[in-house]
């Protein structure tokens, strides 16, 4: 089965390797033994890089839940003994590697083959333009609600991240940037940031720790307008320039603001219209 995830998840410490190097995430005893009942060999410091000399072992009290194990870790002038791996980090030399940007597939996908498109919906043309020009690609093999089975889905009603809203956008304006961008760390939006930051366009997530949770929540219609605006113009547009944008040049059918419903969370299937109209409008 196929499943995917929009937030980033955390690496097991179960899966160090022997030789591997690793560092402190702050100041902790080294054991003879691997529990805290046996001596102290003395402290690592915090940062500090050691190297894994062997399997992890569990708890050696037999009493003690602990939710970690033990590794057997060498210090830099030769001294061996345990740490818990609660304590150790993998950023020491081997962080984890960003995946290469993979388009999705395009080319002629016929998209009647997913068992929720419908051809009487609005949507219809737009996901056919969209699949095919490799802006935005299905589900394989995920379970449909409607049905209980394992189909190849294309989501229209599923709510857009910003993050995935913006692999969408420079797949359309960007592509070969997109590709060829090099991540600065492992986390899933540095590209699509970057990106963001170059073009100056209104984005609320960042690659800060204070703002990497946003880039995984929904994305509303108004923050999607500003960020299609600013691209189209070169600079940054506030959010009613760019539903006037949306309006005056055809984007939508909508006469005001809140009829636009800028609150409302932006669907896979609203993406698909707003960017079809723009290829119809600004490139045919």
């Amino acid at each position: 089965m196929n499943y995917d995830f929009d937030l980033p998840l955390t690496k097991s410490k179960y899966f160090f390797k022997t030789t591997q190097k690793v560092s402190a995430t702050t100041n902790v005893t080294v054991r003879t033994r691997p529990t805290k009942d046996s001596p102290s060999m003395g402290t690592l410091r915090k940062g500090e890089i050691v190297t894994i000399t062997g399997p992890f072992e569990y708890e050696a009290v037999s009493t003690k839940k602990n939710h970690f194990v033990w590794y057997p870790v060498k210090r830099s002038d030769g001294t061996e003994g345990y740490v818990a791996s609660s304590y150790l980090n993998y950023s020491a030399s081997t962080p984890t590697p960003t995946p290469p940007v993979t388009p999705p597939t395009t080319g002629n996908v016929d998209v009647s083959k997913f068992a929720d498109y419908n051809a009487n919906q609005y949507w219809a043309e737009d996901f056919k333009w969209a699949v095919n020009i490799g802006i935005i690609s299905g589900y394989p093999n995920v379970k449909n609600p409607a049905t209980g089975k394992y189909e190849n889905l294309l989501k229209p009603y599923t709510n857009l991240t910003e993050n995935q809203m913006l692999s969408i956008l420079f797949r359309y304006f960007k592509p070969d940037e997109l590709a060829s961008t090099i991540a600065n760390t492992s986390w899933y939006g540095d590209v699509n940031y970057q990106l963001a930051t170059k073009y100056s366009l209104p984005v609320l997530g960042a690659n800060t720790a204070s703002k990497q949770a946003i880039a995984g929540k929904d994305i509303t219609r108004g923050n999607f307008a500003r960020i299609l605006a600013s691209m189209h113009y070169g600079k940054t547009v506030s959010q009613s320039e760019a539903i006037k944008f949306l309006r005056d040049n055809g984007l939508t059918t909508t006469k005001t603001n809140e009829e636009f419903k800028p609150n409302d969370s932006l669907a896979r299937a609203h993406t698909v219209a707003f960017f079809h109209r723009y290829e119809q409008i600004f490139n045919n």
